[in-house]
């Protein structure tokens, strides 16, 4: 991948389709498929290139997924703590 910024940060790398394919071993069809989706999205955006020689492209909206992680992570806590607390029919019994 191409970094046009400096500090090597990974939100402003580019890369072109041919690098994204062969790191995920997808065929070309399924990756237009997927990529087209992403841009219609606005996930994805053409950042440089030609049509002969490809076009590089840049990630324009990236997802907070730590923060996503964090809450899945904190609910599935909250979902084992509460069947580990006994419950008020085992409370009766007990």
């Amino acid at each position: 991948m191409a970094n046009s910024g400096t500090g090597g940060s990974y939100q402003s790398a580019e890369f072109g389709l041919r690098e994204i394919r062969h790191a995920l071993k997808t065929s070309k069809m399924q990756l237009f498929r997927y990529f087209n989706d992403l841009q219609q999205l606005e996930y994805v955006r053409q950042s440089g290139g030609y049509a002969n020689r490809g076009f590089t492209y840049k990630i324009c909206y990236w997802d907070d997924y730590s923060s996503m992680r964090e809450r899945i992570k904190s609910s599935l806590n909250d979902q084992v703590q509460k069947l580990k607390s006994p419950s008020p029919l085992e409370k009766d019994l007990g």
